[in-house]
C-alpha cells in the first residue's frame, strides 16, 4: 500500500446532516451510525432519509471521491443516492463487534 502525504486537511466532527463546510473540497469520508444497532444520543426516525440528507448536504460539484465505512448490509441507502460504488475494501472481518458474519468495509465512489 502506498500512502501519500496530503497537506491542508480540514477535519470536521459535526452532525453531517447539517454540516456545511466553507472550504472547497474534493473528497468526503464518512462513518455513519448503524441505524438501530447501536445506541446514540439522538433518535433516527428514518435511516434512509438520514443517509440521503447527509449526502445531499455533504456533496457538491467539486467532490470527486466519497468514502464510506459501513457494514456491507447497510450499503443500500448509499447506492440509492450515489449509484454503485467504484471499489470496496474489507476493514474488519475477524473481531468485529457486529459478529463474524457481518463485514465492515470502506466503500469508495469516484464521482
Amino acid at each position: 500500500m502506498v500512502l501519500k502525504v496530503i497537506k491542508n486537511i480540514v477535519t470536521y466532527n459535526n452532525d453531517a446532516k447539517i454540516n456545511k463546510p466553507i472550504e472547497q473540497y474534493d473528497s468526503v469520508f464518512i462513518s455513519p451510525p448503524y441505524d438501530n444497532l447501536e445506541k446514540y444520543d439522538i433518535a433516527v426516525d428514518s435511516y434512509d432519509s438520514l443517509i440521503s440528507d447527509t449526502l445531499n448536504v455533504t456533496l457538491h460539484s467539486s467532490v470527486k471521491f466519497i468514502g464510506v465505512v459501513v457494514r456491507e448490509d447497510f450499503i443500500k441507502p448509499f447506492v440509492s443516492v450515489l449509484g454503485y460504488y467504484t471499489s470496496s475494501h474489507i476493514l474488519n472481518n475477524k473481531n468485529s463487534h457486529f459478529g463474524k458474519t457481518k463485514i465492515e468495509k470502506l466503500f469508495i465512489w469516484e464521482l
